[in-house]
């Protein structure tokens, strides 16, 4: 985090130390937050296991329900056992807190694969799209893979489509640029043009 927060931010800590402290999520937790699940790696490298921590308890302090789940030796971004792990946590923490689609679990999965965002020819600047073989005026769940910006691909979804399009969800799932390749800045404006093209 101490590398990237300052490509968005403007400066590290020293510089920009009012930009920092308004950008903390810890700052922006209120009484009608949604329900929250976080998971977290002992070894994340890029935020410390800590913030987590003081994300949990400041969603607490605010009277929102909370639930976190620490991964002994993991760093940012599961894998194997872990990411198993993390997956059914999140699942089971949706299923607790979103109501049952009308389907009830036997909806035929539609996917739409590999469409752009924008006119370029950039392969990363694409999109997929899972959802009810029948939908309309449906939610979103709009996924932003993880890697740190410098590594992922929106392919990694594991069984998250199917588990919310039984739940009545369309799920879409973007791809982006990475670093070092192109400047932060133009990976914003490619989420940006994703979620406006979703829109």
């Amino acid at each position: 985090a101490a590398e990237v927060l300052p490509l968005w931010l403007g400066g590290n800590l020293e510089t920009a130390r009012e930009e920092h402290v308004l950008s903390s999520p810890l700052n922006w937790v209120a009484p009608g937050a949604a329900p929250t699940l976080i998971l977290h790696g002992t070894e994340d490298k890029y935020v410390a296991h800590e913030q987590g921590v003081w994300m949990r308890d400041r969603f607490k302090s605010c009277g929102v329900h909370v639930e976190m789940l620490t991964l002994e030796g993991a760093g940012h971004g599961f894998k194997g056992a872990d990411a198993e792990r993390a997956e059914a946590a999140m699942f089971a923490f949706f299923d607790k807190q979103l109501k049952n689609s009308p389907a009830g679990g036997l909806t035929k999965l539609k996917v739409q694969r590999d469409i752009p965002y924008t006119e370029s020819a950039d392969p990363r600047q694409k999109l997929d799209i899972y959802a009810p073989e029948v939908a309309t005026n449906l939610p979103v769940v709009f996924w932003i893979h993880g890697g740190g910006w410098q590594t992922g691909d929106r392919t990694s979804v594991q069984l998250k489509p199917k588990a919310f399009v039984e739940k009545g969800f369309v799920f879409v799932s973007t791809g982006y640029r990475l670093l070092p390749n192109v400047e932060m800045i133009d990976l914003f404006r490619d989420i940006a043009k994703s979620v406006h093209w979703v829109h």
